[in-house]
């Protein structure tokens, strides 16, 4: 009987409920001109939804990757956050996303109006890419000093000219980081010229 329903495959592994829904709450917020993110669907299984990777063993959602130019993405669309949202609430619904170790929104057309939030929980994080992004805001929040599994880093692209807090020395395993086009006028609350 239960190779009847291997066979079947009525025991097919599907994504996390709270992986789906915090990926659900987070479309929520976003204006999708060309519909790219259409399979998103609550009734699919979120591991094989655009962008989003499940990892084999436990089908958590690990990767979330809205890159435009990448083959596993969202290509050529044009996603906008909603003008209603600020910031906290947006970060607040890709929180669920624990065993997220890879965030990329990367030359994508999101237009943020509004920082990095501050509210970075994301702590499992290795990869975080937000270039491009229009964010904008007075610097880069000192939070972002919190996710030290961070291996890379990009946030070039975006507006804050107040630089690095001084936080980010505590990303120890940070191999690269890559702050280019931000109108950055120092680094570190000394005040460093860049």
């Amino acid at each position: 009987m239960l190779l009847c329903a291997l066979a079947s495959g009525s025991l097919a592994t599907m994504c996390y409920a709270s992986d789906r829904n915090a990926l659900l709450a987070f479309k929520a917020q976003l204006i999708d001109t060309e519909g790219a993110l259409n399979d998103w669907d609550a009734q699919t299984d979120c591991c094989i939804w655009t962008g989003v990777t499940c990892d084999n063993t436990h089908s958590r959602a690990n990767s979330l990757n809205l890159w435009a130019t990448s083959t596993n993405c969202v290509r050529n669309s044009s996603l906008i956050v909603d003008p209603k949202i600020d910031g906290s609430n947006f970060v607040a619904s890709l929180s669920g996303l624990t065993a997220l170790t890879q965030l990329s929104f990367a030359n994508l057309q999101i237009r943020f109006r509004f920082s990095i939030p501050p509210a970075i929980t994301l702590t499992n994080l290795v990869s975080l890419s937000l270039s491009g992004c229009q964010f904008s805001g007075p610097s880069i929040p000192a939070e972002v000093g919190n996710i030290v599994k961070l291996t890379d880093l990009s946030i070039n692209g975006n507006q804050f000219p107040g630089g690095l807090p001084d936080s980010i020395g505590n990303l120890k395993n940070l191999n690269s980081l890559y702050l280019a086009n931000n109108q950055m006028k120092s680094i570190g609350s000394r005040g460093s010229p860049c």
